[in-house]
């Protein structure tokens, strides 16, 4: 159908003002991940971060809930904190479990926004809990080094389905949660190190004053 020459411009100026709007919508969703991101790199406490993680994620994103899966590598598990506050308790899934199984073994972002109908999603879980999941979005956690140490995950958008654009925001903001995580595993180790060289000085001092207090111990002559 023909737009009439004077209905163009109307428009042309309603396309230009949606556009507007979605692009001053994606900036200001963007700008409140960077400043999630600011708040998840400077927790280092490992209780606390999980909970910044969780809330911060679920409010960008308008979700019901987040979860931050790390991979286990003894047990060849995915293991998560859920819960806040007092009532945090451990979950352990196998590790190629569910939709956070599969985008850890594949390393690759997945959007599911009909969680019954996906081969991939573990109904169990539901059924333990009680809870209903309509749809997921879940990315993979990569380290600078390429290294996959887990999944961050959000169920039940509010509003409507997860987007593409969802996708984005949640993989944007799990660089961040990568950060804080290796931030927090050289912080351990370092700490470590610190407790090893500490016990290796006391030890050899201890053997160095060993002998010169058997020594002085002598009587002379002796």
């Amino acid at each position: 159908m023909t737009i009439p020459r004077e209905d163009r411009p109307t428009r042309v100026s309603a396309n230009r003002r949606k556009d507007d709007r979605i692009i001053r919508d994606r900036l200001r969703r963007y700008k409140k991940a960077f400043s999630v991101g600011q708040a998840i790199t400077s927790e280092m406490d490992r209780d606390a971060l999980f909970e910044v993680i969780i809330h911060q994620t679920n409010e960008v994103l308008e979700s019901e809930r987040s979860t931050v899966f790390l991979h286990d590598d003894k047990a060849n598990q995915l293991w998560s904190l859920v819960g806040v506050g007092l009532k945090k308790r451990e979950i352990r899934i196998p590790s190629d479990y569910g939709v956070a199984g599969w985008v850890f073994q594949h390393r690759t972002p997945v959007t599911v926004n009909n969680a019954y109908k996906d081969p991939r999603f573990y109904s169990e879980v539901d059924k333990k809990s009680g809870f209903r999941t309509r749809n997921i979005i879940c990315v993979p956690l990569i380290t600078w080094a390429g290294h996959c140490i887990g999944a961050l995950q959000s169920i039940n958008k509010s509003s409507a389905d997860f987007t593409d654009d969802d996708r984005e925001l949640l993989a944007f903001i799990s660089n961040y949660v990568t950060i804080a995580l290796e931030n927090m595993r050289f912080l351990k180790e370092l700490k470590d190190l610190n407790k090893a060289r500490e016990r290796a000085i006391n030890h050899l001092a201890h053997e160095l004053k060993t002998p010169l207090a058997v020594s002085y111990s002598r009587p002379l002559g002796s």
